[in-house]
């Protein structure tokens, strides 16, 4: 941007935006940073793996441990419980936390494809 000099006040009104406009992208990407440091940071204190499985970032592993709480609850609180039918089988139970699912399909649908999530930091 420090070559760009525009004549017209439409010009320098544009560069002038967008030097604002990363200044404001760098300053979240500096604390986005920062937050991912710090929950990292917590859920190794809280002596969780979570991280590292493939595809949980640390924001993925602190949501799961913010709604799970312990292990033992996970399926319950997942909705990952089977749902009774009589004829035999079952089928995913619909209760668990609505928003531990979404953030399970973040990471699990991409982790199946063989990419990165988007919870993921690495």
């Amino acid at each position: 941007m420090a070559r760009i000099k525009p004549r017209d006040i439409v010009g320098k009104t544009r560069r002038r935006l967008v030097v604002e406009l990363i200044a404001e992208i760098e300053a979240i990407d500096k604390k986005s940073k920062a937050a991912d440091k710090d929950l990292r940071e917590l859920v190794i204190a809280r002596g969780s793996a979570l991280l590292d499985l493939r595809g949980i970032g640390p924001s993925g592993a602190a949501r799961l441990l913010a709604d799970v709480g312990d292990i033992h609850r996970f399926a319950g609180r997942a909705g990952t419980t089977p749902a009774g039918r009589r004829g035999g089988g079952g089928r995913p139970s619909c209760s668990g936390s609505m928003s531990l699912q979404p953030a399970m399909r973040i990471t699990a649908v991409p982790t199946s494809r063989g990419v990165s999530s988007p919870l993921s930091a690495r």
